[in-house]
């Protein structure tokens, strides 16, 4: 964790930041609740700066993931019969362990392109299991999309206030370059 900056050390820091020698990571699961919990005002009031449209843009991810796993599991129930009592619970199971054993690793071009090969992928299965199957293929992305931005912009968010460092500083790290990846 960043050790706590006063505001002429946090100069220093922006400066290393522009420069490339130095970064700020938080994870991506506190940068998500940052987006769900902390109201736009708050933030508004503490740093000057809106954070509406990034809220708007994590929460969206979030309900499309959530609205792409109901679709999902939905066609699993209408396509299988009686075969939905299995496939639901496995597919809840699936999704469960794959996004939380992966929500703070991989990055946005590893999402992308996995997901994208499965979607293509799934181009072979009979179409009983094809919408499903990319229905729970667009919820895994569009979960981890939602964790990769909030940390991305959260980053930002701490990188350009004083005031947002000051209040998330038990939840920074500052990096090197060579540490980001």
């Amino acid at each position: 964790m960043a050790e706590i900056l006063n505001e002429e050390a946090y100069a220093e820091l922006q400066a290393k930041i522009a420069d490339g020698k130095a970064g700020i990571r938080v994870s991506r699961s506190m940068a998500r609740q940052f987006y769900l919990v902390v109201g736009n005002r708050n933030v508004r009031d503490l740093t000057g700066q809106s954070v509406l449209l990034e809220k708007i843009l994590v929460i969206g991810l979030l309900l499309v993931s959530l609205i792409a796993m109901l679709a999902s599991l939905v066609l699993i129930g209408v396509n299988f019969g009686h075969g939905a009592i299995v496939g639901i619970p496995l597919i809840g199971i699936f999704w469960t362990i794959i996004v939380g054993l992966t929500t703070e690793y991989g990055d946005l071009a590893q999402t992308v392109v996995v997901s994208a090969l499965l979607a293509f992928a799934a181009a072979a299965l009979p179409p009983d299991y094809l919408w499903p199957f990319e229905a729970f293929v667009a919820s895994v992305a569009a979960y981890r999309l939602a964790h990769l931005f909030a940390q991305r912009l959260l980053a930002q968010l701490i990188g350009s206030s004083y005031d947002a460092y000051d209040m998330l500083s038990a939840q920074v790290e500052i990096v090197t370059p060579e540490e980001a990846t």
